[in-house]
C-alpha cells in the first residue's frame, strides 16, 4: 500500500500507550484540533499495508486502526509497534530518496519562477527604452519622463511583490529573498534611468 510521513506542529495532541498485554505494542491518539500532515512517500517499503511514521517517534511505526485523516471533529487511534534499527534505517533512506527528490521538484520550480520574473523585468526595460525614445525625440519633457520612471518603478514592483505572494509553494525565506532581490534590481533600474548620464539635460517649457 504505502508509507506515508505524518508531521505535526502540535505534539501536545499526540498520547501515546504502551500496551499492556503485548511487548513493543502501543498505541497513539491524535486529539481533535491537532495540526498534522500526512504525505505518501513509498507506495514499495511495506507492500500490501498502510504503515504512518511520525518522526516525533524514532522507534515505532504505526497502523490507522480507526478515524479518518480530513475529519477532525474525533480522535485518530494508531496501532503501532517498536522497530528495529534495520527498519528505521530503511524508512530513514525513504525519506531521504523522497526529500532529495521533492528538492530536485522544488529547485526546478525555482528555476521556472526566476524565469517568468524575468520576463517581467525585461518588460520593464522594453518600456523604459521607449521612454527614452519618447525623451529624445522631444515627446516628453524631463520631469514627465522621471515621472514615468517613478510609475514604472511602482507598478513593476507591485507586479513583482503580487506574483511572489501567490506563489504558495514558495517557501517563506525564499519568497523574502525574491522580493528583496527583485525590489532592489527594479529600484536600480529605475535610478539608473534618471541618471545625469542618460538623461538628457532638457529644460522643461516654461508655462
Amino acid at each position: 500500500m504505502s508509507l506515508e510521513i505524518c508531521e505535526t506542529t502540535t505534539p501536545e495532541k499526540l498520547t501515546l500507550k504502551k500496551s499492556r498485554f503485548f511487548k513493543g505494542r502501543v498505541q497513539l491518539i491524535i486529539e481533535p484540533g491537532s495540526v498534522c500532515s500526512f504525505i505518501i512517500i513509498s507506495d514499495e517499503l511495506y507492500a500490501r499495508q498502510k504503515k504512518v511514521y511520525l518522526p516525533i517517534f524514532k522507534n515505532m511505526i504505526f497502523s490507522k486502526a480507526s478515524g479518518d485523516y480530513q475529519k477532525n471533529t474525533a480522535p485518530l487511534i494508531f496501532k503501532g509497534n517498536i522497530i528495529e534499527d534495520d527498519e528505521r534505517g530503511m524508512i530513514y533512506s525513504v525519506i531521504q530518496k523522497n526529500n532529495e527528490k521533492e528538492n530536485q521538484k522544488y529547485e526546478e520550480y525555482k528555476k521556472n519562477l526566476d524565469k517568468e520574473i524575468s520576463l517581467i523585468i525585461n518588460s520593464m526595460n522594453q518600456e523604459i527604452s521607449n521612454q527614452k525614445k519618447f525623451l529624445k525625440k522631444g515627446c516628453l519633457t524631463k520631469s514627465q519622463y522621471n515621472d514615468s520612471m517613478k510609475i514604472l518603478v511602482s507598478s513593476y514592483t507591485d507586479i513583482v511583490l503580487t506574483k511572489s505572494d501567490k506563489e504558495i509553494s514558495l517557501r517563506s525565506d525564499d519568497r523574502s529573498e525574491i522580493k528583496k532581490f527583485y525590489g532592489n534590481m527594479i529600484a536600480g533600474l529605475g535610478n539608473n534611468s534618471t541618471g545625469k548620464d542618460i538623461v538628457p539635460d532638457l529644460e522643461d517649457p516654461e508655462v
